[in-house]
This record gives structure tokens, sequence and C-alpha cells, in this order.
């Protein structure tokens, strides 16, 4: 598993521990991190859907559409990705053996140029869920 030590994987590995969604994360610590996530996007969905009780005008609704909508998006997301669990450790385990197969200098090169893809759209993507957090 020292591939996913790579730079190209790194920002991956540390977001997925992060939330509790590597594959190859502790049992124990994966729970505790899920339900720490989980009850944090409770939390938030709970204050956002009380404000709307106690104001209860629509220019409250029209704020707090937007946090909403992301709200279900990051839950729905969370929520896929830990159904599929097994299929992303399938997909791990594939990526470190073609790493290990591939050893021609075409066929790594071609395997770089989609990991520095992945890393860029990984970082992208989390540069947008954070926006739309904040």
């Amino acid at each position: 598993m020292e591939i996913f030590e790579h730079p190209y994987y790194r920002l991956n590995r540390r977001l997925l521990l992060l939330v509790g969604q590597w594959p190859y994360q502790d049992k124990f610590d994966r729970v505790f991190r899920m339900c720490f996530v989980i009850s944090l996007l409770i939390s938030f969905g709970v204050t956002q859907i009380s404000l709307l009780y106690t104001n209860g005008n629509v220019d409250t609704l029209i704020e707090i559409i937007p946090p909403i909508t992301s709200l279900i998006t990051i839950t729905s997301k969370y929520s896929m990705f830990y159904i599929s669990r097994n299929n992303i450790k399938n997909l791990f385990e594939r990526i470190i053996k073609h790493w290990k197969l591939w050893e021609s200098k075409e066929e790594i090169d071609i395997m770089r140029e989609y990991s520095e893809e992945g890393q860029l759209l990984t970082f992208l993507y989390t540069c947008k869920i954070r926006r739309h957090l904040i």
C-alpha cells in the first residue's frame, strides 16, 4: 500500500481517512469518524431547518435552499461511498496491481498522466465542496 503514500494519491488517502471512508482504515477508527461526520451533517441540517421554523418567512427559505441542497448532495455522496466501499477497495487493489504490472516507459507515463489528472480533480472537487460549506 505504499503506492498511496505517493503524492498522486496522498490527498485522496488523507481525505478518505479524515471522513472514515478509507478502505484499509481500522474498523474502530472508521466507525468513530463516520459517526462524527454523520452527527455534523445532522446538526447542520437541524440548524438550517430550525432557522426556517424560527423566522418562517420567504427570505429565510431562499437563504437556506443552497446550504440544504449542498447538505443533501454531500450526504448522498457520503452514503453512496459507504454503500460501495467494497467496490472502492477493489478499485484501489486494481490500482496497486496496475502499478506493479506495467513496466515499459510508455505504460508508466500513461499511468502517471491519469494519476496527475486524478490528483487535480480531487483537489478541485475538494475546493468546490469547501466553498459550498462556507
